[in-house]
């Protein structure tokens, strides 16, 4: 929930991840759906929703409260699971929801047009390679931005106004430049 892994989720209070300046203004407005802002534990607020609806549970009544990250969302696929939940993990610190996959036919069939605001690919993968799979999605979504990464490509995939290399191993700061480089789309969480 929010960045936060559930066993430090349960047990808190659920205002304790809306931003204290606006908890006021979240609760008085359950009553639909609202806008506010969360909190992560590191301290950062992002955009998020709470709806409300009135629910009839074993002959009372009540309301079901549903809150959503509204954080962009970065698609990150790599075969290796460790490298792709590192990257996954640096996109969060960004500002964006990660979708993790490490299969490049995984990631395509559950790819919608829209949903992403970025994608993190590696180059080499063994199903089918990351160009073939982000060819496959652009067919699809062709605006998306695409940052490749690569710890063995010799021949670096061609960049473009939309489409960015980064070389492994990369941290944080690589990742975030690459993110600035790319249109607005991509930078929509680093605003």
């Amino acid at each position: 929930m929010f960045g936060v892994a559930a066993e430090d989720a349960i047990g808190h209070e659920i205002l304790a991840f809306i931003a204290p300046d606006a908890r006021d203004e979240s609760v008085s407005s359950v009553a639909g759906t609202y806008r506010s802002f969360g909190i992560r534990s590191a301290g950062d607020t992002f955009s998020i929703e709470i709806a409300s609806t009135p629910v009839r549970f074993r002959g009372g009544e009540s309301r079901l409260i549903a809150v959503r990250d509204l954080s962009p969302v970065a698609l990150v696929v790599d075969d290796e699971a460790p490298v792709a939940h590192m990257t996954a993990n640096l996109m969060c610190h960004l500002g964006y929801q990660a979708a993790t996959h490490i299969s490049s036919r995984a990631a395509i069939a559950d790819y919608r047009p829209g949903a992403a605001s970025v994608i993190v690919s590696d180059v080499m993968m063994p199903e089918l390679d990351g160009p073939a799979m982000v060819q496959t999605i652009r067919s699809m979504d062709p605006t998306v931005p695409v940052i490749f990464i690569s710890g063995f490509s010799t021949a670096p995939v061609a960049e473009d106004a939309a489409t960015a290399f980064v070389k492994k191993p990369f941290g944080f700061a690589e990742l975030k430049r690459a993110v600035a480089g790319l249109p607005e789309r991509a930078r929509e969480a680093l605003r």
